[in-house]
């Protein structure tokens, strides 16, 4: 299934607020045309998560390697710089609010991380556009959009969310050959804008035809977004209403 039906067919039966992203990765000396680089095309470098809001609000291309990008946790996740010897003894304040340097040494030995590949960069762009082949489709939207995502897969959600979306959403899918929920931190709230209701659904490219064949068996029972609800009952309004209406209506 080529990327722009799968872009159509998400957004026919999820209707998400922002575009499908698609997220893969090429050498330095690979990256296709029309792409930009934070630090060479905003003059700073951002963290990876701002880089999703920028592609799914903006529309735009961005890749990023190490040069690039800002947050640590998702650079090491992503397998764009490699875990050194001081990271891994807890040396460093990561995370932020952690005093305990063995506590810091076990989150970092415990990150969810790709094999360090030297001049890697990931490549974020909107999915019926993208120029590449991805590893990964993410979708941010509401917990009724998200359960759908997760029901069109016909399995129970077995995913690994945690408090870092570029783990969540690009490193545990890889690895795991399976959809994961991103549960946003609070860095990606605070610089990526991601609201305080989205949340965000990503599953390996390779399996998203198999998303939309169960989008389109489940959207026949109703399943759908926005959520279908039951309406054909008789509310309770206050007294005031009925005689009011009684009294409007005699002859």
């Amino acid at each position: 299934m080529k990327k722009e039906e799968i872009e159509s067919k998400i957004n026919e039966f999820i209707r998400p607020g922002t575009f499908p992203i698609a997220i893969g990765f090429a050498g330095a000396d690979k990256v296709p045309t029309g792409f930009r680089h934070p630090r060479r095309d905003f003059g700073h470098p951002i963290p990876v998560c701002q880089g999703f809001s920028m592609a799914r609000r903006y529309g735009w291309n961005i890749a990023m390697g190490a040069q690039d990008h800002l947050c640590t946790t998702g650079a090491v996740s992503l397998g764009i710089v490699p875990v050194k010897e001081r990271l891994a003894a807890g040396e460093f304040k990561l995370p932020p609010w952690e005093d305990n340097k063995e506590a810091r040494a076990e989150f970092i030995k415990n990150l969810p991380k790709l094999p360090y590949k030297e001049n890697n960069e990931i490549l974020i762009a909107p999915l019926g556009k993208a120029t590449f082949e991805p590893e990964v489709i993410i979708v941010y939207g509401n917990p009724a959009q998200v359960m759908l995502l997760i029901d069109g897969l016909h399995k129970m959600y077995e995913g690994r969310p945690s408090v870092s979306s570029c783990s969540s959403l690009v490193t545990i899918p890889i690895l795991t050959k399976d959809h994961n929920i991103g549960l946003p931190c609070p860095a990606e709230h605070q610089v990526a804008m991601t609201q305080d209701d989205e949340l965000a659904y990503a599953i390996p490219f390779s399996r998203a035809e198999e998303l939309i064949k169960g989008l389109e068996k489940i959207s026949k029972f109703g399943l759908r977004y926005p959520t279908t609800t039951f309406l054909q009952f008789q509310p309770f309004f206050p007294p005031g209403h009925l005689e009011s209406m009684a009294y409007l209506m005699e002859e």
